[in-house]
């Protein structure tokens, strides 16, 4: 790796958006000059190279030193990747980053007593995730706010039922506010605790259900909706369906007979708009599978097998078929087990594929930014987390581990530093800790000087550890920093319940983002905001109408047009007219 400026690194960190810092230097830019060895034979070809999206572009584009994202090509460690910016034909800057897919070492965040399950949500609705803990040794859950970089804040603890083992995040009142559902073991409860503006969270309501509820899901399985609760309850040998009305209560139980099942998930497998059930069976080496009546009853359940005592369970899409799959975490043959589904409710029979020690809890994502869902499992007695890459046809690449806290249970993954990687955090078995791993995958490069608008030419280039270098792969990339204009051309002039037409555009005198998302407000003379349109994504220096049934009252009123292009550049000025009801 070369060395960048210490003003550039100051910068980078500051704005929090690299998972690993890229730098520049001399010894690159002569590379870039064409003094390099000749290519191995061995050399692979990059693949894939992406735009340079980002999870939070006004975030991107408000930093002078802008930072870039791109996937390389996939399964070949050992090699560097190799970015050279041209602005037009000369190389203006490069920079170098490692070749395959990683976690950074774990770090520690306090939590409460005996935290047993976890889950992630926007309670503060900053956009960014939040993180929040059941914590079975206190009967409390604690809201963690993330700050944005990968930190979280001073636990919000929460009482709740006794011996909460699982969690979920949903809005179950149906306001926009996150809340929060846990399943109390020790108290045959579901507590619900919905969102609040000012405490984060309101004071819990329980709800009974079956005996020893160990997992909860979220569904909607009566066709209304809104959400629904389903619990697992090990004592019980059931499952219990609790409805949802809306307004954050729920009805009473309906139970279901679930013989030694423990974790539950939620899909549509036969593909008739209901939702289904799917509960693993650690003493019967089976997953069970419950297909929706779409009346908030089940029908009988099928079993197929599964590796040796399974005690976690994911849902997705692996060979890209629209037809949901199973995924499975066996914890006493260090094993997941792949079910793919044939679209009917039936699965093939198990494909098995090595994790580590232990695998106690599952998650499905797309760890390496190729758009493929991958597999991901904490591994109670290696102290590990395995990810297995998806190949998109169903099959896995061989796990690679990564190391975690002591004893990792539960799993959820997120991203929590705003990097546009999914990173990972887990509980840790008799500890008041998460570990929390930061994805930090090589294909982010930063600080190619400061922004500009223009066309930059970009391509990448794979280094073996012999300077043999690959044919690179182009890609150019459009930067757009000007902010547009709104515009109201014309006064409106509307008779009362009549229709209204406002005319509004967006102008760019440089559209490197050729559209923009439009609002606009209309405000009575007093300037409170009467009435709310949301045309939605429009092309810019185009002038269309936005039409609505005027139901406001008589009287002079004005509208005023927001626009925000696709790079993140709000409007320079607000277009507003008069609107007059007769």
């Amino acid at each position: 790796m070369h060395r960048t400026s210490t003003r550039r690194r100051s910068t980078m960190r500051s704005i929090a958006l690299l998972s690993a810092v890229v730098a520049v230097g001399t010894a690159t830019l002569a590379v870039a000059a064409g003094l390099l060895a000749a290519p191995s034979a061995e050399v692979p070809s990059p693949s894939g190279l992406a735009s340079s999206s980002h999870a939070n572009p006004e975030r991107w584009y408000n930093d002078p030193y802008p930072v870039f994202h791109w996937q390389a090509a996939r399964d070949v460690a050992g090699y560097s990747w190799q970015l050279t910016r041209r602005d037009g034909s000369v190389p203006d800057d490069t920079a170098e980053v490692g070749g395959g897919f990683s976690f950074a070492p774990p770090a520690d965040l306090a939590t409460g007593s005996l935290t047993r399950s976890l889950a992630f949500g926007d309670f503060d609705l900053n956009g960014i995730e939040d993180l929040v803990t059941a914590n079975s040794g206190a009967d409390t859950i604690s809201v963690h706010l993330g700050d944005g970089s990968g930190g979280f804040g001073v636990p919000f603890p929460h009482t709740v039922g006794d011996l909460p083992l699982s969690l979920v995040v949903a809005d179950f009142d149906e306001d926009g506010l996150q809340d929060v559902a846990t399943a109390n073991a020790g108290a045959d409860t579901v507590s619900v605790l919905l969102g609040s503006v000012y405490t984060l969270l309101t004071t819990g309501t329980d709800f009974v259900v079956g005996d020893g509820p160990s997992s909860l899901v979220v569904g909607e399985f009566n066709g209304d909706g809104l959400e629904d609760l389903v619990t697992v309850n090990t004592v019980g040998d059931t499952m219990s369906i609790l409805l949802g009305t809306g307004d954050g209560s729920f009805g009473p139980r309906t139970d279901v007979a679930a013989e030694g099942s423990l974790c539950v998930a939620v899909g549509d497998f036969d593909r008739d708009g209901d939702q289904d059930l799917a509960a693993v069976n650690p003493n019967a080496d089976t997953v069970s599978i419950l297909l929706g009546n779409g009346d908030g009853s089940f029908a009988a359940r099928s079993d197929f097998a599964t590796g040796i005592a399974p005690r976690a369970i994911a849902v997705g899409d692996f060979d890209a078929d629209g037809v949901q799959d199973l995924a499975i975490a066996n914890r006493d043959d260090d094993t997941v087990s792949v079910l793919l589904g044939n679209g009917d409710g039936s699965f093939s029979a198990k494909t098995d594929l090595a994790v580590g020690d232990a695998p106690r809890s599952i998650a499905i994502d797309d760890v390496d930014g190729d758009g493929i869902h991958d597999i991901v499992t904490a591994n109670a007695l290696a102290d590990t987390v395995s990810v297995l890459l998806g190949n998109g046809d169903g099959s896995f690449s061989s796990h690679t581990d990564f190391a975690a806290g002591d004893g990792p249970g539960s799993i959820a993954l997120a991203d929590f530093d705003l990097d546009g990687g999914q990173d990972v955090a887990t509980t840790t078995t008799g500890a008041d800790i998460v570990s929390l791993l930061h994805n930090d995958t090589p294909d982010a490069v930063a600080a190619f000087g400061p922004r500009a608008d223009g066309t930059w030419f970009f391509h990448l280039s794979a280094l073996d550890s012999e300077g043999g270098q690959s044919a690179p792969v182009s890609h150019a990339v459009n930067i757009d920093t000007t902010r547009p204009a709104t515009k109201a051309p014309a006064k409106t002039t509307v008779r009362r319940y009549a229709t209204a037409a406002l005319k509004y555009r967006v102008n760019d005198v440089r559209p490197g983002s050729p559209t923009a998302t439009v609002t606009i407000k209309i405000k009575n003379s007093k300037g409170v905001v009467v009435k709310t349109l949301r045309p939605g994504v429009k092309n810019v220096n185009t002038t269309y109408l936005a039409k609505f049934v005027c139901k406001l009252r008589v009287g002079t009123y004005r509208y005023y047009v927001y626009g925000k292009d696709q790079a993140g550049n709000t409007q320079i000025t607000i277009g507003s007219n008069k609107l007059v009801v007769k």
